[in-house]
């Protein structure tokens, strides 16, 4: 009897040790801009916000009390606490919110990688631990070992298209082609009319990107290229249905990155053509105008770095 208890001792012992670590492990990491908008999500807010502060992904409101509260301190800015509480439940979903939350901090409060040093610069190193983490998920997912979950999906996606996009400039010719096609093909294992509005938002940027990047490019990947109902399309044409189903899903609560992206794509696609329309939609992305029918776009702390990255752009 004294042997067992010695041993739950030393097991309980180990997790709270564990805990400990998970929770300062990225203390770190810069706390949340104080100038910024933070919603107040305690109590029944969470639940009251929640289709505002999920539109672009469109989660379910989890049922599991502790898995909330890592949402909760999520979408109200505390990044390092959200990823210690995700990983500590221990649970696919946990997992989840803890990378979506380094993403997001690595977008949006570490500096952009300088040249030369865009492999192990912070940014870049975070991301690739998300997307590596989040790949580890989804091929769980297929191989049955998880539930599978579309956000799941979309938020390795989404990670490792921002890895590549820092990365893309310093391989060479095969690396990239290899690593855009990897992330194409992971991309269109969610289904193209997906009730997902950021996918759609990155889709059209991948598009926009790859066109820009010339004649190569466009030849390589042209068969990835689709609208939303998963027909092949040109690139121009595929980028821009796809970033208007995101802003119809969306309606009357777009977010700040979609414009920004919106407006990165159109200048990529033809700086001369769409200049006027990309200046539009850089004007919704920093607040500077509204659009029509649109009374707010800041419910969370991702919208609110969004914005603010969008106005230092």
């Amino acid at each position: 009897m004294m042997l067992k208890q010695r041993m739950l001792s030393a097991f309980y012992g180990a997790l709270l040790t564990v805990s400990a670590t998970m929770t300062v492990a990225n203390d770190n990491w810069k706390p949340y801009p104080s100038d910024l908008f933070k919603p107040d999500l305690t109590g029944d807010n969470l639940a009251k916000e929640w289709p505002n502060i999920t539109r672009a992904t469109r989660d379910a409101l989890p049922e599991d009390p502790a898995l909330q509260d890592v949402w909760r301190v999520h979408f109200e800015g505390n990044f390092a606490e959200a990823k210690a509480k995700g990983l500590a439940l221990g649970t696919p979903q946990g997992k989840y919110v803890a990378y979506r939350a380094q993403t997001i901090y690595a977008m949006y409060m570490t500096p952009k990688p300088s040249a030369g040093e865009e492999e192990s610069a912070e940014r870049t190193v975070l991301l690739k631990e998300a997307a590596d983490e989040l790949r580890a998920l989804v091929d769980d997912m297929d191989s049955g070992k998880i539930e599978s979950s579309l956000q799941i999906r979309f938020w390795f996606a989404y990670a490792m298209g921002r890895y590549v996009e820092i990365m893309k400039p310093t391989w060479g010719i095969l690396t990239k082609k290899s690593k855009v096609k990897e992330m194409l093909k992971y991309a269109s294992d969610i289904p193209p009319a997906s009730d997902i509005p950021a996918f759609h938002a990155f889709r059209g940027g991948v598009y926009a990107a790859i066109y820009d990047d010339g004649f190569l490019a466009r030849t390589t990947f042209r068969g990835y290229i689709e609208d939303c109902e998963g027909t092949i399309v040109g690139y121009e044409d595929g980028s821009l249905k796809q970033f208007k189903c995101a802003v119809k899903a969306l309606g009357a609560t777009p977010f700040p990155e979609l414009y920004n992206s919106y407006a990165k794509a159109l200048l990529q696609l033809d700086s001369k053509k769409y200049q006027d329309e990309a200046e539009t939609y850089k004007q919704y992305a920093t607040g500077a105008s509204t659009p029509p029918g649109v009374d707010n776009m800041i419910f969370s702390a991702e919208d609110a770095m969004a914005r603010n990255a969008a106005k230092k752009q």
